[in-house]
């Protein structure tokens, strides 16, 4: 999916605002620029595309994150 709509606000919310068909049945999300799982403890960023820096990801993301200590490039 896009980590953004079109007026550059984060798709990626502290909590969904739309109607829920099941809860707790997403365990990865993967954008253009990241991809993250969603584990009992919370929301962990394991990947992040080549030429994105931490930092534009966290700009472009309302939900509060923690960094995998297994961090890597979707490349490398």
């Amino acid at each position: 999916m896009e980590h953004t709509n079109k007026h550059g606000e984060s798709k990626v919310k502290k909590q969904c605002t739309l109607p829920l068909t099941g809860k707790r049945v997403v365990h990865r999300l993967i954008t253009e620029l990241a991809v993250f799982d969603f584990t009992p403890s919370g929301t962990e960023l394991v990947e992040f595309q080549p030429g994105v820096s931490l930092a534009e990801v966290a700009a472009k993301t309302e939900a509060a994150f923690v960094v995998s200590k297994k961090l890597s490039t979707v490349w490398g």
